[in-house]
């Protein structure tokens, strides 16, 4: 019996390899980013399925996110954060760099308002209606992550 193990590329990778753009339409388009999850399984079972990795045949799975990269953006953009969405590239979460006044000032974020989260449940709704479940691979990210794209270093 072997150790598990997981493997995360990087989206140059997953670009070059398997044609996937990482723009903002792979994360909130669920029939481009499950066509693209297909092509990412299929890759990595022609290139590492001797390793057990991949599949041969993929199917179409309602997948939330994608547990092929790493991609920690959401919690900081519905923050606030801006974000730049790129063909090549994880999300990029551009630092607030809040002052201590501005973040003694934080409002309440009523999350079923807020439009990126809306687009999210949008995707979810979707995906229970065709598939009657989600895979969600959201990265939750951490409460450190998040501070650190609200205020810097």
């Amino acid at each position: 019996m072997g150790i598990p193990y997981d493997i995360t590329f990087h989206p140059k990778w997953w670009h070059k390899n398997a044609g996937v753009s990482f723009d903002k339409e792979f994360f909130f388009d669920n029939d481009y980013r499950m066509e693209a999850d297909i092509r990412m399984r299929r890759v990595l079972y022609e290139k590492f399925g001797d390793f057990g990795m991949g599949e041969k045949n993929p199917k179409s799975r309602p997948i939330l996110g994608s547990d092929l990269i790493a991609s920690g953006f959401l919690y900081s953009e519905i923050l606030g954060c801006k974000v730049r969405y790129s063909k090549d590239n994880p999300p990029e979460v551009i630092c607030a760099f809040l002052s201590d006044e501005e973040v003694k000032n934080l409002d309440y974020i009523d999350i079923e308002k807020n439009p990126l989260w809306q687009q999210v449940e949008k995707s979810i709704v979707e995906l229970l209606e065709k598939y009657g479940y989600v895979e969600p691979c959201i990265n939750l990210m951490g409460i450190q992550n998040i501070a650190l794209d609200l205020r810097g270093q």
